[in-house]
């Protein structure tokens, strides 16, 4: 059996053995570098908090008393969002691995919405241009009896939401072009 491991820092190891991670991988497709590095420590903080919120929310095991209430709006929009769609969750924070091509990652729900099987990204900042090859990795390395027939972020707003399908078919394409160029520049 494969063991998938991911470390404090954010390193996926499969068996032991170091592999490249979704996020990792799309990393040359953002611009980071000119945001105050503490600001954006904060941010990845509290959207680590606000996903552990939702998937303690969604297994019913979430004491809302000791919520920090900067997190409440955000648990607040995937509550309504549940509502108004009547998304039923099947799977949360779902470690996947790509036998065939080598790379990990940390799927955050897949879910059944009006019958129809699909993975959600939950995001809490602006729309990026990864987000389409990021999902697509995702689906790429569940089990093809396993995949999702949709996938889409769901930017979760201050007590609301908004839903941001992904279906460009190029997008696992995309993914795999930055994980042959990291390959590549790794010498690997």
């Amino acid at each position: 059996m494969t063991t998938i491991a991911l470390s404090e820092s954010h390193v996926y190891t499969v068996d032991g053995k170091i592999v490249p991670g979704v996020t990792d991988v799309l990393a040359p497709l953002t611009c980071w570098d000119k945001v105050n590095p503490e600001l954006l420590a904060w941010h990845r903080t509290r959207g680590q908090h606000a996903h552990r919120a939702i998937e303690l929310w969604n297994d019913g095991d979430l004491d809302e008393e000791d919520l920090d209430p900067q997190l409440v709006p955000f648990l607040n929009g995937w509550r309504k969002f549940v509502k108004d769609t009547g998304f039923h969750v099947t799977h949360g924070e779902q470690k996947v691995y790509h036998v065939g091509l080598g790379y990990a990652g940390m799927l955050d729900i897949r879910g059944i919405m009006r019958r129809v099987p699909w993975l959600i990204d939950l995001k809490l900042g602006a729309p990026q241009k990864t987000w389409g090859p990021q999902t697509a990795a995702y689906v790429d390395a569940l089990a093809v009896a396993e995949r999702p027939r949709r996938r889409a972020c769901l930017r979760l707003l201050d007590n609301d939401y908004k839903l941001f399908p992904q279906n460009n078919p190029r997008d696992i394409a995309i993914f795999q072009s930055c994980l042959n160029l990291k390959r590549y520049a790794n010498g690997s």
